[in-house]
């Protein structure tokens, strides 16, 4: 029965979410039995939705003296917006509507937001005043301009654990300093702790904080918070038990999450992750992560001990143990020892009676939030989103979806779908990914997405000009290098002359007025290719400029002329070319070379590609564009270009 009603409602649950308005009628058939049951947990579920549907209309909006601009990010009971007023851009905190809108609740909303609004200290937030428009309870707050902790560890932008301790330690001293005005701020986890460009860390978001000796916000207030980052006293909603040392508890799960790179605990279901909060010790902090230090270890196991009276007795002895440790200087602060705690378990008899009391406790909260899974998708090009063969829509997405195991699809025209067979999705858990999609080597306009993507020029190859006729043969060329050069492009020197060419000369090259090099020049052939002499390449540094050439007995010579450059690299772009076909990311390198005026380099790459027969069209035309800035239209190598698109077909 109960996995038929669970198989029921996560179908009508992901109904919801894409949109659709599905009856209890519906479910009459394939619910049997249990068709009753059924449809009352749809209308319980239903009349839930309508309480948090807001009514927010097109932003911006004014809201009360203020002007919200845009959301900023949302939770079960409220809503974080960008607001102004005057000059002064603020993050709003708006209590959702169907949440709390009793007037003792806002009495008590107001009354603890005061206690937050009287704090001053670099490492919080500041809370500039509490109110209420449109009925509604808000804080205005500091608009922070920075990223969350958790954001930063996606993304591997984390101190080293040294420098962590003593940012961390000025978050710990914060959260002294909000004790010390008889706050909790009952929600420390890394999406609350806020790093601007400095890498100061603030601590932000007071939705959950209440005044110790305040009355309960809501009826289930007491067991609110982020479930991995809730102490045992405050799961089990124990008002009395409920002081700084929860806040101490969640910044030593934020601390392990953060160094050990994976949450406290690995629950799969609510009352999994409840029996583990309750009852299972973490395995020791640098056991999962060896090159945390055992002393760093120690700091946060001692603010995880399951009883407050075992953790650090306030947040300031957390504080001066992190400083210590960053200091490299003795840590005080020790765990209960394995002895202690066996004989503490011999002595429990209310665990089973407190796990059920938790789960009792915290069911108003699942039912809330209902545990959704989160799924934050970012792709170039724009692509769309399809889980389990259902389209969520298209890139940048961000999606509440059933937990379990799906199928992900990722699709965008002229580029090969991205799949993800079995993607666990867990109750509570968020699952990102930023993906640039491999191009299909063959689609011209895969590759002209790709080229907009950093800004690369997109050439045709179209009709080319036939050159050189029938006039003189006894001409002479300097052929390349020339424009700029890189010094790996200092390999050879290229120099063509006519049938009938016949002088004698010297070949130089020469920088400053001064000859870095002179030889004897006798053409073996039509086309002759000679090493550049190391004499002149040691001579020459990056932004000299010099020419080469024949420098005949009588008349003027035939030069080229050259600079040399440092070799600039996008590292952005190799770095995203590494998974593409390497045709495609061998054109894009060519075009960016071409961008740069690395003529030389630009009509080799494209050359080599060509040669392979892979995206001969784009290549061939990069390779014109070369000859081109490099005033080559009436030599061989133009010559050849034409017999290469002729080729080709163009």
């Amino acid at each position: 029965m109960e996995e038929t009603l669970a198989r029921l409602l996560d179908d009508y649950v992901a109904r919801r979410q894409r949109g659709e308005q599905p009856s209890s009628e519906e479910y009459r058939v394939s619910a049997g039995a249990v068709w009753d049951e059924f449809a009352r947990l749809m209308e319980a579920e239903s009349s839930f939705d309508t309480a948090l549907q807001e009514e927010e209309g097109d932003l911006p909006r004014p809201f009360g003296s203020y002007t919200l601009v845009r959301e900023l990010g949302r939770g079960a009971a409220g809503i974080v917006y960008e607001a102004r007023r005057g000059g002064r851009t603020v993050a709003l905190k708006v209590v959702r509507q169907g949440f709390d809108t009793s007037p003792e609740a806002i009495t008590r909303f107001r009354r603890e937001a005061e206690a937050c609004a009287r704090i001053r200290h670099d490492h919080v937030v500041e809370v500039y005043e509490a109110g209420e428009a449109e009925g509604r309870p808000f804080y205005a707050m500091t608009f922070l301009d920075g990223r969350s902790l958790s954001a930063i560890a996606r993304t591997g932008g984390l101190p080293s654990p040294r420098e962590l301790a003593r940012r961390v330690a000025r978050v710990a001293d914060a959260l002294h300093e909000i004790h010390g005005k008889g706050v909790v701020h009952r929600d420390v986890k890394p999406g609350n702790i806020m790093a601007d460009s400095t890498g100061r860390m603030v601590l932000a978001d007071f939705g959950l904080a209440r005044s110790m000796d305040a009355a309960t916000l809501t009826k289930t207030g007491e067991a609110l918070g982020t479930p991995l980052f809730m102490s045992p006293e405050q799961l089990l909603g124990d008002r009395g038990r409920i002081d700084g040392r929860a806040d101490v508890y969640g910044l030593g799960a934020t601390l392990y999450e953060l160094l050990a790179g994976r949450p406290l605990f690995a629950a799969t279901d609510w009352p999994e992750l409840v029996r583990a909060i309750l009852d299972e010790r973490p395995k020791p902090l640098h056991e999962v992560a060896p090159a945390v230090s055992p002393e760093l270890s120690r700091i946060v196991m001692k603010a995880l001990e399951k009883q407050p009276e075992d953790r650090y007795g306030g947040a300031a002895a957390m504080r001066d143990d992190l400083l210590a440790f960053a200091d490299g200087r003795v840590v005080t602060g020790r765990p209960v020892s394995a002895t202690r705690r066996r004989l503490r378990r011999l002595r429990r008899r209310w665990k089973p009676l407190a796990i059920a009391a938790a789960l009792l406790l915290a069911a108003g909260y699942l039912f809330v939030s209902f545990f959704p899974a989160k799924l934050s998708i970012q792709t170039y090009p724009v692509a769309e989103v399809f889980l389990d063969d259902e389209s969520l829509g298209t890139t940048p997405l961000e999606a509440s979806v059933r937990p379990g195991r799906h199928k992900l699809v990722l699709k965008s025209k002229g580029f090969k779908d991205w799949v993800k067979e079995d993607l666990n999705l867990k109750p509570g858990g968020m699952w990102s990914v930023e993906r640039i999609l491999i191009a299909d080597a063959d689609d011209p306009y895969a590759q002209e997405v790709l080229a907009r993507r950093y800004d690369l020029p997109t050439l045709s190859l179209g009709p080319i000009a036939r050159m050189r006729g029938n006039g003189p043969e006894d001409w002479i060329e300097p052929l390349y290098p020339r424009g700029k050069v890189r010094g790996s492009d200092l390999a050879d020197l290229r120099i063509d002359v006519g049938r009938e060419w016949n002088a004698k000369g010297k070949l130089e090259v020469r920088a400053g007025g001064k000859v870095l090099y002179s030889g004897d020049f006798t053409p073996s052939n039509l086309s002759t290719v000679a090493a550049v002499p190391d004499a002149a390449k040691a001579a020459l540094r990056p932004g000299d400029t010099f020419e080469w050439g024949f420098y005949p007995e009588k008349g003027a010579p035939t030069v080229a002329t050259c600079e040399l450059v440092a070799d600039a690299r996008d590292e952005r772009m190799e770095r995203e070319l590494a998974d593409q076909d390497p045709a495609v990311a061998s054109l894009l390198r060519a075009s960016h070379l071409l961008k740069q005026g690395l003529l030389l380099a630009a009509y080799r790459e494209a050359s080599r590609l060509a040669d392979e027969g892979e995206a001969i069209r784009p290549a061939l035309a990069i390779m014109r564009g070369a000859l081109e800035g490099m005033k080559l239209e009436d030599t061989p190598l133009w010559q050849d270009l034409i017999r290469r698109a002729d080729r080709a077909g163009g």
